[in-house]
This record gives C-alpha cells, sequence and structure tokens, in this order.
C-alpha cells in the first residue's frame, strides 16, 4: 500500500510538463543565490538549495505541493518532504538534457563531415547536433557567434565533448565564487587564472558544447547562460555581456588546457 501511494504521488508530479523547463541556467538557489547542494524542483524547473526541513527545497515542496526534486551534482532524484530518493528510468531523459555525454561513434561521425545526423525536439522540430542556436539572453549575439565558430575547428571541438577529457572532473569540488553586490568599473583587473578558476570555466563551456551537440535535448536551441554569466564573475565583470568591444578580449580567458600543457 505504501509503495503504491508514493508511486500515485510521484506520477502525478511527473504530468507537470518537465520538458519545457529549462536546465541551462546558471545553477543557484533562486532564493539564497548558493551554487552549493543545489537541487532543482522537476515541476515548476527552479533551484532551490538542500532538502533537509530547514532547507529551501523542502519549503517549497510543502508550499507549492511540488514533490520532485534533482540534486544538479549527483543527478540523483527524491520525493520531498518525505525524502525518500526516486528510481526511475524515465528521468533518464532528464539527466541526458543536463550532463549530456557524447559517444565515441558520434565524434567520428562529426570528424567524417559527410554523415549527418538527424535528431527531433519533443515539440517535433527537427534538428541538427552541432547546428543548433544559441538563445540571446541580453545582447550576447557576438558571444554566441564565438561559440559557434570555436566548435567548427575539430581538435578543439573533440577535445571538449569526449568523456576522457572529464574522466578526473569533480565538479562538486569547486565552488564558484558569488558575484560581488558592488558595480565594478571595466576596466578593473579580472581575477588571476588560477587552476581552479580556469578548472571551472573549463568543464561550464565544455558542457555548453555538449550540449550543442546533444542528440537528446528537449528543445532545438540551449542556453548559454550559464557560461557567460562565469566570465562575468571569474573576470569581476571586466567583460560585460552588453559590451561588444570586450568579445575579442573574451578570448583572452583561457576555455581549456591540452594534454600538451597548451592553452586553447
Amino acid at each position: 500500500m505504501i509503495q503504491s501511494k508514493k508511486r500515485a504521488r510521484q506520477d502525478d508530479t511527473f504530468e507537470s510538463g518537465i520538458p519545457n523547463k529549462n536546465f541551462d541556467f546558471e545553477k543557484k538557489c533562486s532564493v539564497t543565490l548558493s551554487n552549493v547542494n543545489v537541487y532543482a524542483c522537476l515541476v515548476c524547473g527552479r533551484y532551490f538549495q538542500g532538502r533537509g526541513q530547514s532547507t529551501m527545497a523542502f519549503k517549497h515542496a510543502l508550499q507549492e505541493d511540488h514533490h520532485v526534486f534533482m540534486n544538479m551534482d549527483s543527478l540523483k532524484a527524491y520525493c520531498l518532504p518525505d525524502g525518500y530518493e526516486i528510481i526511475d528510468f524515465s528521468l533518464d531523459d532528464i539527466k541526458r538534457v543536463i550532463r549530456p555525454r557524447i559517444s565515441e561513434e558520434l565524434i567520428k561521425k562529426l570528424d567524417d563531415g559527410r554523415s549527418i545526423i538527424e535528431c527531433k525536439a519533443l515539440n517535433g522540430t527537427i534538428f541538427y547536433p552541432g547546428f543548433i542556436g544559441l538563445n540571446n539572453i541580453g545582447n550576447n549575439g557576438y558571444i554566441n557567434t564565438v561559440v559557434q565558430a570555436l566548435i567548427r575547428v575539430s581538435d578543439f571541438r573533440n577535445y571538449f565533448l569526449s568523456d576522457r577529457t572529464y574522466d578526473q572532473i569533480k565538479q562538486s569540488s569547486f565552488v564558484i565564487p558569488p558575484t560581488s553586490s558592488s558595480s565594478t568599473s571595466s576596466s578593473q583587473e579580472q581575477l588571476p587564472i588560477t587552476s581552479s578558476n580556469q578548472f571551472i570555466l573549463s568543464s561550464v563551456y565544455g558542457e555548453l558544447v555538449r550540449k550543442m551537440f546533444n542528440t537528446a535535448n528537449f528543445k532545438p536551441h540551449v542556453s548559454p547562460h550559464s557560461f557567460v554569466q562565469l566570465i562575468d564573475i571569474l573576470s569581476q565583470k571586466r567583460f560585460p555581456v552588453n559590451d561588444h568591444e570586450m568579445g575579442v578580449q573574451r578570448l583572452g580567458m583561457n576555455i581549456g588546457r591540452g594534454d600538451d600543457g597548451g592553452c586553447y
């Protein structure tokens, strides 16, 4: 009886239209603005911190009657306020959208240049991995152009698509520094490109590239929001989104480091 009750509650929650949710935005709590231990509400798509009784996710579950949450690091799903883990294969589609993995077979097809891979979004729109649009989230078209141009360089693209690049990645080991509440001028010096900062930037950029080549996307377009926000944070707003003249200088921030020690 208990299991059937839990199943019914879970199924009711899944009727909310999860495919309409956008998982491309910066993963931080919509209340506390923290990016530590963040869960996505799979009913409304908002991010909340934690799942204990005093957390924002727990309160949201009680106030809004939304009960299915997924941890953005582990990709484990939980029912709140009950607190039990949800094991259901129907969540795999969401996991593939949040953290796509590109097969070596697909990478070889991309290198071939003659194989056209046709995919279909949930609304029936046909799209081709690697040839999808990037959302304009505030006068950032020039950034989108740079990103689209870079993924046409096969070695550069494959570096960020390959699983081998991320074998040692532990995203939870790094915390993105919070945005300063005070305004900063464009002439302010950027944060030093330390190994940690460079690692974070490489990881977030790699996530964007893999989403652009993901054959399981819900939509035929991707938002670069997380990548754009991270550049603003790590550069202490030296490269504001709405300043087109800073577009080329953004490339000076190292996105990745190859096995030979050379910077991309």
